[in-house]
């Protein structure tokens, strides 16, 4: 699987995640950027606001994302790290359950390192969680736009993800399979 920041707009992505807050919803989409134009019947309709976790899907026609996934992040006040886990975590699981194999998420570009390392851990975490089977095609690449994250900060998403997956699989083990001994063995190698 790839991870990576881009300081442009990925051209022709096959899905995009993009968080919108109450505020950005409030005055009917009139300062949304370029990428998220195509929600802006569903702002103006009132049938996306901002709330909170809120989702919608929408498949944009022109030379924008081939479909734009919007999360709610509400209250602009009220946002924090875990706001933006949660972000990645409804994109990963989208972009899994529609097959898709390569997703970017917006950030704000206020967004500091934090920030992009906890949506890439929430987007990871996210596409795992979904894939139901082992024959489940896999998100294989997730970029992070915008936001004032680096490489580093995808890295530490990353292995944060990689370890919690792990502890996961450890935790998921049957008793008769992994036990005291095999765990520490497990854990050691």
């Amino acid at each position: 699987v790839k991870y990576g920041v881009e300081k442009e707009a990925p051209a022709g992505v096959p899905f995009l995640v993009f968080g919108l807050s109450e505020f950005d919803c409030s005055d009917k989409g009139a300062a949304l950027p370029a990428a998220a134009a195509a929600a802006l019947p569903l702002i103006q309709k009132g049938d996306f606001r901002g709330k909170r976790l809120q989702t919608a899907l929408v498949y944009p026609n022109g030379n924008g994302p081939e479909r734009l996934f919007l999360v709610g992040l509400g209250d602009p006040t009220d946002l924090d790290v875990q706001t933006f886990r949660r972000l990645g975590g409804k994109g990963g699981r989208k972009a899994q359950e529609l097959g898709v194999s390569h997703m970017a998420m917006q950030l704000p570009p206020e967004s500091g390192a934090d920030v992009v390392a906890a949506a890439t851990q929430g987007a990871i975490l996210g596409s795992l969680c979904a894939k139901k089977k082992e024959k489940d095609p896999a998100v294989e690449s997730i970029t992070v736009w915008g936001g004032g994250g680096s490489d580093d900060a995808v890295q530490v998403g990353t292995a944060v993800a990689e370890a919690t997956q792990y502890a996961r699989m450890l935790v998921a083990e049957p008793p008769n399979m992994l036990y005291p001994a095999t765990l520490g063995e497990e854990v050691e190698g």
